[in-house]
């Protein structure tokens, strides 16, 4: 069926954590202790919520979960969604 918005079809699809970028400008400050709770949960559960990436490679969201995927050693690939 036809879409009547304009948002884009969205895809999940696995990526390199090297190659996303974070924002320049900082929206939130990471908080360090909350960031190991994520990497907990993401090694426990496995990477269920997957990263926001816009043009650029650039994360619109979830770069508290991109920062905690960076701490787990031998997680080289996040989910993401682009469109």
């Amino acid at each position: 069926f036809r879409r009547n918005d304009v948002l884009p079809t969205l895809r999940i699809e696995s990526y390199p954590i090297e190659a996303l970028k974070t924002h320049v400008r900082k929206l939130r400050k990471n908080d360090s202790a909350h960031i190991r709770e994520i990497a907990s949960s993401i090694n426990a559960l496995g990477f269920n919520v997957p990263v926001l990436v816009g043009k650029g490679n650039v994360v619109v969201d979830g770069a508290s979960r991109l920062a905690a995927a960076n701490l787990l050693l031998g997680l080289i690939t996040v989910q993401f969604c682009s469109g």
